[in-house]
């Protein structure tokens, strides 16, 4: 049996062969599809940013973001193949939108990144954002835990030390069936769950498809 489409939903479906007028008892297969992601909260981690070039910590952030994988029939799902992608730009990684007055923020994502699902159906997805010599960002993005104005010691940072400003999002893509990038073949594989990334002054997280951004 062969799919050619995504269905509507999930559910059972009963099928029987017949081959030379004998038909085979009734099988049951189970469709079923990726649908959407569901944030670890209690598992994020968020750290100093650091240069690739040293190992200096800088004014910036490293967020360690974990996802699940959930299915149409709100399974986990392990084991599967995804890559992200940004629309907006030929190559994947489409600007993000500006929250507000703020300056900067609204770049490209540097590197697209590929994975499959571990055995209880998470991944991983960093955000990250650091003040390099050739910066230009308002506000100046900090290390995570700027409102009780110290850098908290990573990873986990309760909620009420981070920053509620929000400066920009981009729509996140999630195609499945492949973590390798292959923009050349964009709509080759599913989109199989969309979400926004979303830059803080000191962290960055994953949101709803829906998000927008906050009055400021």
């Amino acid at each position: 049996m062969k799919a050619v489409a995504q269905p509507s939903g999930c559910g059972k479906v009963t099928v029987s062969v017949t081959l030379a007028d004998v038909s085979s008892g009734p099988f049951t297969l189970q469709v079923d599809f990726a649908n959407a992601l569901q944030v670890i909260a209690d598992k994020v981690e968020d750290w100093p940013a650091a240069l690739p070039q040293d190992a200096t910590w800088v004014s910036g952030y490293l967020s360690i973001n974990r996802l699940m994988l959930i299915s149409a029939c709100l399974n986990p799902m392990p084991g599967m193949d995804l890559h992200e992608e940004f629309p907006g730009a030929s190559d994947g990684r489409g600007s993000f939108q500006k929250c507000g007055a703020s300056v900067g923020w609204d770049g490209p994502v540097k590197n697209l990144g590929g994975i499959t699902t571990n055995d209880t159906g998470e991944f991983v997805d960093n955000v990250s954002v650091a003040v390099t010599s050739s910066s230009a960002l308002n506000p100046v993005p900090t290390c995570p835990g700027v409102v009780n104005g110290n850098c908290d010691p990573p990873p986990t940072i309760p909620a009420g030390d981070l920053s509620p400003q929000a400066n920009a999002f981009g729509t996140q893509l999630w195609y499945i069936g492949s973590k390798k990038i292959d923009i050349v073949n964009l709509g080759k594989y599913v989109v199989g769950a969309t979400d926004r990334q979303v830059r803080y002054t000191d962290h960055g997280r994953n949101a709803p498809a829906n998000w927008v951004c906050p009055v400021q």
